[in-house]
């Protein structure tokens, strides 16, 4: 709770805030308090969705949005009624760069990390500005028009989506594990979409078989560099971060310090989901409590062990990590144990997750009694095994800063593998 944000400010902030609800309100001005507070703890995990019904039937922006130095600019829009690559300028008279700083402090994210949240108004902009702004069934909206070097003015109709459309990601069903050889001598490029592995699995392929054959075949080549697309990797099973650090090491290693919790039971059960494995956790799984904590047996998760061995056909060449703000939670993790050990160079954008870790694993979904908003509770603090950070507020800083511009996006010109690949060129 108090991993960010000290005990003092952020106690005062709820206290300040339960003295502010002494009115009537929507849901939509109490949710846009419960996510302020929440915020405040600065937790990626730890977030808020508004109720069922309100989101049942929800008007928003229809306007495909990329954020590149803070600045929006439109990728697509209903009708190619905005040319793609305009910056958008005012919606309904608010400018774009105010609203998007505004929505920064209602958004979830660990420590001072910000690029997580651009990657979340990139996803769900027009989900936020209906939540906290307004909800009118047209925006008016000026932008301007590269093309044509102008400012210009349009209309654009709301679109009505339920939750699902809101909130949806990626198409599940594709591949998420691919291993490429490149033209440039020696060059293999391992893209790893998800830790996750029910989508693994649901895009048919099996995580542990596809890193043995994948490092098997890098071997069998001789490859020299190795680079590891892991943009928009929003993280998954735990153990899937260590295991393939273990491809990439020929030393044994930690990868948690630690995994605790503050507490051994649930507290406000009856507005808890009901979940049978996180109560016999709590009731197995922890070891006795010390000054109010309490630590995971070694048993539960294969990252605690000590130490992980590395895998027989490990990787000893140049490994080299493309990332950005979409690169969170179990991702966070290994960039983190990557950098530590000094086993990576990293290309892209700040990591979307802190570096010393998160708050995870098992989740308590809290529902409010009277509003239905719901609220994610993660349970287990997760400690890696790393230290001597410059920036412990933050995520894995990239040694090489480098991001696309509109054109590139447009264009599919994936500027920061180009690059990586130039660098390995020139022997850097």
């Amino acid at each position: 709770m108090y991993r960010y944000t000290d005990r003092k400010t952020l106690d005062a902030r709820f206290d300040d805030t339960f003295k502010a609800l002494n009115h009537e309100m929507t849901e939509r001005d109490f949710y846009r308090i419960v996510v302020s507070v929440l915020s405040a703890i600065k937790d990626g995990h730890t977030g808020s969705l508004p109720s069922r019904e309100l989101m049942s039937h929800f008007g928003t922006l229809p306007l495909k949005l990329r954020f590149i130095k803070e600045r929006a600019y439109v990728v697509s829009s209903p009708n190619n009624v905005i040319a793609p690559g305009s910056e958008l300028l005012f919606i309904n008279r608010k400018r774009t760069s105010d609203i998007a700083r505004a929505f920064l402090p209602l958004l979830e994210g660990d420590g001072d990390i910000e690029t997580s949240k651009y990657w979340r108004l990139n996803r769900r902009f027009g989900f936020y500005y209906n939540l906290f702004i307004e909800q009118p069934g047209s925006f008016d909206v000026e932008y301007y028009d590269p093309a044509r070097k102008k400012r210009l003015k349009t209309r654009v109709s709301a679109i009505i989506e339920d939750e699902g459309q809101a909130l949806a990601d990626t198409d599940d069903n594709k591949e998420k594990l691919w291993l490429e050889f490149l033209p440039q001598s020696r060059v293999a490029l391992l893209t790893i979409k998800t830790f996750a592995d029910e989508l693994i699995k649901k895009a048919g392929q099996d995580y542990r078989t596809f890193l043995e054959a994948a490092f098997q075949r890098i071997k069998a080549k001789n490859i020299q560099n190795l680079i590891i697309d892991l943009r928009g990797n929003g993280g998954g099973e735990d153990e899937f971060g260590a295991l393939l650090f273990a491809y990439l090491t020929d030393k044994e290693f930690r990868y948690y310090e630690r995994l605790e919790t503050s507490t051994d039971k649930i507290s406000l059960a009856k507005f808890v989901n009901s979940d049978p494995e996180r109560d016999r956790m709590f009731a197995e799984d922890l070891l006795p409590g010390v000054a109010g904590r309490f630590r995971l047996k070694a048993s539960v998760d294969s990252g605690l062990q000590k130490p992980q061995p590395p895998q027989p056909n490990h990787f000893d060449g140049k490994v080299w990590c493309l990332v950005n703000g979409a690169s969170f939670s179990a991702t966070a993790e290994f960039s983190s144990v990557a950098h530590y050990h000094r086993r990576a160079t990293f290309v892209g954008e700040e990591v979307g997750g802190s570096y010393y870790g998160n708050t995870s694993g098992y989740e308590a979904l809290l529902t409010l009694p009277n509003t239905k908003i719901r609220v994610s509770v993660p349970l287990w603090e997760y400690v890696l095994a790393v230290s001597g950070y410059a920036y412990p507020r933050h995520g894995v800083m990239p040694d090489y800063p480098v991001e696309p511009t509109i054109q590139d996006v447009l264009s599919g010109f994936d500027v920061q593998l180009n690059y990586t690949l130039r660098l390995i060129k020139n022997g850097k």
